[in-house]
C-alpha cells in the first residue's frame, strides 16, 4: 500500500530539491540549451535568407518581403523539441541519482515518505520545465524580431493573414505543444524509480522516448492516444508544425478538430496515470 502524502513532507522535500537545483549546472543547462538550439536554427535560416536575397537582387533587382513568424515558429519547434528530450532525460535522472548516492535513504530517515519525495521531485520538474520553456519562447520571440519583420502575410499586394490571426495560431500551437510536458516528465520519472542507477534510467528513458517517437506512426489512429504524438519532435505530428506552415503563408494545411480535441484531453490524464505508477513502484521496490 502506498504511503500517505503529507503537505509538510512535500514542502520539506521541495526545499531540499530547490536548494540543490539552484546550485546545479545541470538545471542551468536545461534552460540554456533549448534557447541556444532555437537561436542557432533561426541564425542559420537568417544567413541562408541573406544569401538568397543577395542572389535574387543580382538576378532580378527585386527584394522579397518575408514575414518572420514562420521562422520564429520553426525556431520554437526546435527549441521545444530539444527541451522535451532534456526534460525526459532529467526526469529519469532526478530520483535515480539520489537513490544511487544514498540521499533518498537519508531523506526517509528525516521522516519523509517515499511518495512525498517522488511527488516533490515531480513538482520541481514541472517548475523547471515551465521556466525553461518560458525563457525559450521569450528569447526566440526577441531573436526573431531582430532578424525579421514580424508582420502580416502579404501576397501580390493583398493581406492573406493578419498579425492578430498569426498570434492567435501561434498561441494555440504553443498551448497544444506544451500540454504533453507533464506526461513526458511522468514518463521519465517511471524509469527513474525503476532503474538501479542514473545512467540506466536516462538510457532507458531516452531510448524508449525515441523509439516511441519513431514508431508512433505505426499505431494508426491510436497514435493520437499517446501523449508524445502531440509534442514537437524529430517525427513531428504536433499542431505547432501545422502552425509553422500556416504562418508561412501555406494555404493547403488541413486541420482536424478531432485531433485537437484529443490533444486537449489525452496528455493530462496520462500524466496523472504515469505519476500514480511512479508512486506505486517506489513504494513496492527496495531502495
Amino acid at each position: 500500500m502506498a504511503e500517505s502524502i503529507r503537505l509538510n513532507g512535500i514542502l520539506t522535500a521541495l526545499k531540499s530539491d530547490c536548494f540543490v537545483l539552484i546550485r546545479s549546472r545541470t538545471s542551468w543547462l536545461l534552460i540554456v540549451i533549448p534557447v541556444v538550439a532555437a537561436i542557432l536554427k533561426m541564425g542559420m535560416v537568417r544567413l541562408q535568407g541573406i544569401g538568397t536575397q543577395v542572389m535574387s537582387s543580382i538576378n532580378s533587382n527585386v527584394e522579397a518581403s518575408v514575414t518572420g513568424y514562420g521562422h520564429m515558429v520553426d525556431g520554437l519547434s526546435t527549441g521545444i523539441s530539444v527541451a522535451y528530450l532534456l526534460l525526459l532525460g532529467f526526469s529519469a535522472c532526478i530520483f535515480a541519482i539520489d537513490n544511487e548516492r544514498g540521499i533518498t535513504r537519508h531523506s526517509i530517515v528525516k521522516s519523509m515518505s517515499r511518495s512525498e519525495i517522488v511527488f516533490a521531485k515531480y513538482l520541481i520538474l514541472c517548475l523547471m520545465a515551465f521556466v525553461s520553456i518560458l525563457i525559450t519562447i521569450l528569447c526566440t520571440w526577441l531573436t526573431a524580431g531582430l532578424f525579421w519583420e514580424l508582420g502580416p502575410i502579404i501576397e501580390d499586394g493583398y493581406q492573406i493573414i493578419g498579425v492578430d490571426e498569426i498570434k492567435k495560431e501561434i498561441f494555440l500551437g504553443l498551448k497544444l505543444a506544451l500540454l504533453p510536458i507533464p506526461a513526458c516528465l511522468g514518463f521519465g520519472l517511471v524509469f527513474s524509480v525503476l532503474a538501479r542507477s542514473a545512467i540506466q534510467a536516462v538510457s532507458l528513458a531516452i531510448g524508449a522516448g525515441l523509439l516511441l517517437d519513431f514508431f508512433k506512426s505505426l499505431f494508426g489512429r491510436l497514435t493520437y492516444f499517446i501523449f508524445s504524438s502531440f509534442q514537437p519532435a524529430l517525427n513531428d505530428h504536433s499542431y505547432l508544425k501545422d502552425v509553422q506552415r500556416i504562418v508561412s503563408g501555406y494555404s493547403d494545411v488541413l486541420i482536424d478538430d478531432r485531433i485537437h480535441l484529443l490533444n486537449l484531453w489525452v496528455p493530462i490524464p496520462e500524466a496523472i496515470i504515469l505519476l500514480i505508477i511512479s508512486l506505486i513502484i517506489i513504494n513496492r521496490r527496495s531502495l
